[in-house]
């Protein structure tokens, strides 16, 4: 089985989808047409550059047999 690469499947949808908005796209104002097609250059006009994101991790509390006796949860919420 072939393995997947998230950048070049990012890659291949971008491609598609640049082809899409030029492919439907009609200006009939040359000004306009290239003023489109120089920010479509830039890169970041049709979508945003991908980002990773770190979250942190939650802090572990006390067992729920504990808040159960605590008074904090209902009986029943460890059977859940």
């Amino acid at each position: 089985m072939k393995q997947m690469n998230p950048l070049h499947i990012l890659e291949d949808l971008q491609k598609t989808y640049r082809l899409l908005v030029e492919i439907f796209q009609d200006i009939a104002n040359d000004d306009i047409r290239a003023q489109m097609h120089d920010r479509i250059e830039e890169g970041d006009f049709l979508w945003r550059p991908p980002f990773l994101t770190l979250q942190r991790r939650f802090r572990f509390g006390d067992p729920m047999e504990q808040l159960v006796q605590q008074g904090l949860l209902h009986p029943k919420i460890p059977q859940i």
